[in-house]
């Protein structure tokens, strides 16, 4: 598939905001960073798929292969 720019932290938390119904603090938990730093990979990750909820986000990924 066609990455559009994801890093490999925001692929990977992509990843898990797919795959499971871990809260973006659960995720932060699993990957030990703050609930902070996930919300800004969220964030940059939403722009870059030009998604706006994670279902949205999910689906493009999808879409594109990433997942």
């Amino acid at each position: 598939g066609r990455n559009p720019g994801l890093t490999d932290r925001e692929q990977r938390i992509l990843q898990m905001l797919s795959a499971t119904h871990l809260s973006q603090r659960e995720i932060g938990r699993e990957l030990g960073v703050s609930f902070n730093t996930i919300k800004s990979h969220v964030k940059a990750t939403y722009i870059k798929l030009g998604a706006t909820s994670r279902e949205e986000a999910s689906q493009i990924a999808r879409n594109l292969g990433l997942i």
